[in-house]
């Protein structure tokens, strides 16, 4: 056995996890070696695992506009996009059940509704589509009118304004937007080409050759977002329009000024991308001068898809979390969303419709940009995983100030329409509900992979221990399909800051306040015992015996995993024991769920 001796003792484990979730590789292989297999509501950022930031809600109060509160949150969800006034704080603008809501984000949460004058639009379509030119945000369901609204109040366009459309964009002055045939888009006009800033609404230019619009190829599919990227070294820091088909991306370089087009030699819309395309334009994140997307077989980059085209490699960026994405309902990934914030790639993943509700997802894949800035070594983005806790209909950020926020519009256990928020100080969620993560590292084999051992102990380092955590540890021995118990246990470190009794000195003779700070603790080489010894059906020997052993870790609480230990002896080649006299095995228990923690059932 390699010069191994029966009781010999090996030693595995893991320092370091700054690699992320990867669940793409083999769980043995050595490329593990700083990754999870399995990660969820966990963050990797600083080379260890802590979890997820916490989810805070948002207490909304509605005005005395009559039935808007029961109508906002048990009506059906269509969209949400963020509203950007002129000098003022941003708002979050909701389309329920046809009718348009404004939500006071950066106030006392209002919540106002701003429905037209002439009522509102479909109340059984699940989806709409919004974009905002200069301060004029456009609401189109692809059925009825669209809805501008100014940020005080909305309307139906005028006779020589927009049209009825879908997805769009505002770019080289002009709003770009899909008709509702799928297949064809235009532009409005120019802003400022008549003098007025309203100018952008109007579609009253010349038109392009012998119609206002550009058309897509049918096999294309049908047109699911427009969205221009950055560009550098130019006048407005954007590149040409792309627009995204179901299996296409097209580029469209029109000058500003529209009667150079008719006299352009090259092509106005070219090919940029003949396959892979997206699915939502929520879900199209622009970063830099590339566009994330959520695509039919996961998540793309089309940057990478671009460089890769030609070659074999042309394949998705999200091998390493398409354990979540799978089973992905393909009829209802044009709800997906995502966003931008704090350096990190969220997008929707699980999605399931709810008949009166809308369209909801059970979490949020999510992959950190953090490794790419760096003076030092650039690394890729690493992936987080899973976040979990809400039925989420829409995410969304928001800027003002300087200050980035993430809102997430979500679902409750009632039923009910909520506003919730990303926090970056909070360790709880809601302010009170301990957050529940969970990850599992690689398969150990303690560097001697066909030797067989015995699971002797396990140690476990952690820090950053703030109010009470409970732990619980399970292991597979080699390739057993569901978890098995180990050991749980809590740890607890009071870090609440007190104020003790006024102390009286010389430069303050009517006492003087003093506060005692108590700190996050730290624990080490927590012991695991040796886990129970049962029958492994599969191999009719004892569960704690086998090549390779992979722990899952779980948490309900606050802290942070910095290393673990494994302790393993040799073992002979023990005759096997029968656990049971069936001919065929069966193997009872079950695996993790991922999606199984929700706020709400705590609460």
């Amino acid at each position: 056995m390699n010069g191994l001796n029966r009781g010999d003792r090996l030693y595995d484990g893991f320092t370091r996890l700054d690699g992320g979730m990867d669940a793409a590789s083999p769980p043995d292989d050595a490329a593990m070696a700083n990754r999870t297999a399995f990660a969820v509501n966990c963050v990797h950022r600083g080379g260890y695992v802590t979890h997820r930031p916490a989810l805070v809600r948002h207490e909304l109060v509605f005005s005395e506009q009559e039935d808007i509160e029961e109508d906002f949150k048990t009506g059906l969800f269509q969209g949400a996009a963020v509203y950007y006034p002129d000098n003022n704080p941003p708002t979050l603008v909701l389309s329920v059940s046809g009718r348009l809501f404004q939500i006071s984000a950066y106030g006392d949460y209002s919540v106002d509704e701003v429905t037209p004058a002439d009522g509102p639009d479909n109340s059984l379509l699940t989806r709409v589509w919004f974009f905002q030119a200069e301060r004029w945000l456009i609401k189109q369901n692809g059925v009825d009118q669209p809805v501008i609204f100014d940020g005080g109040s909305s309307r139906r366009p005028a006779e020589d304004e927009i049209k009825c459309g879908t997805c769009g964009v505002y770019a080289w002055g002009r709003i770009w937007y899909a008709l509702p045939d799928g297949h064809s888009y235009r532009a409005t006009d120019i802003v400022y080409g008549q003098g007025n800033r309203e100018d952008v609404l109007k579609e009253t230019e010349c038109e392009y050759l012998t119609g206002a619009n550009f058309v897509v190829p049918s096999v294309a599919g049908r047109i699911t977002a427009i969205v221009v990227p950055g560009m550098l070294d130019n006048a407005t820091g954007q590149g040409p329009i792309h627009v995204f088909t179901e299996n296409s991306v097209f580029s469209c370089n029109a000058p500003l000024d529209r009667d150079t087009w008719l006299d352009m030699t090259n092509p106005i819309q070219t090919i940029s991308q003949n396959q892979h395309g997206a699915l939502s334009d929520r879900s199209c994140v622009v970063v830099n001068g590339d566009i994330f997307m959520r695509a039919i077989d996961g998540i793309r980059s089309y940057a990478i898809a671009r460089r890769n085209f030609g070659t074999w490699a042309n394949t998705p960026i999200s091998r390493e979390v398409d354990v979540f994405l799978r089973y992905d309902s393909r009829g209802l990934l044009s709800h997906s969303s995502g966003c931008l914030y704090d350096n990190r790639l969220l997008m929707t993943c699980s999605p399931q419709i709810i008949d009166g509700q809308g369209v909801v997802h059970n979490g949020l894949v999510v992959m950190d940009f953090d490794p790419v800035a760096s003076f030092r070594e650039t690394e890729p983005p690493v992936w987080d995983g899973l976040w979990t806790g809400l039925k989420i209909h829409q995410v969304l950020t928001a800027s003002w100030m300087g200050e980035q926020r993430c809102f997430v519009i979500g679902r409750n256990a009632d039923g009910e329409i909520e506003l919730w928020e990303f926090s970056k100080s909070s360790k709880l969620d809601n302010e009170a509900v301990p957050i529940e993560w969970s990850f599992a590292p690689r398969q150990m084999a303690f560097d001697t992979p066909l030797v067989p051992k015995r699971l002797l102990k396990g140690e476990l380092w952690i820090d950053s221990l703030d109010g009470t955590a409970l732990i619980i540890v399970k292991y597979k021995p080699d390739e057993y399909p569901v978890p098995l118990s180990w050991a749980s246990w809590s740890e607890c470190a009071m870090t609440t800051t007190c104020q003790t009794e006024a102390v009286e000195t010389a430069y303050h003779p009517y006492g003087c306040l003093v506060l005692q700070a108590r700190h996050p603790q730290y624990r080490t080489r927590m012991e695991l015992p040796a886990p129970s010894e049962t029958c492994n059906e599969a191999t009719d020997a004892d569960t704690t015996v086998g090549y390779k052993f992979q722990p899952i870790i779980s948490v309900k609480g606050s802290c942070r995993i910095k290393a673990m230990r494994l302790t393993a002896y040799v073992d002979v080649e023990a005759p096997h024991i029968r656990c049971d006299d069936e001919a065929c095995k069966t193997v009872e228990g079950c695996d993790i769920d991922p999606f199984e923690y929700q706020i709400e059932e705590e609460t």
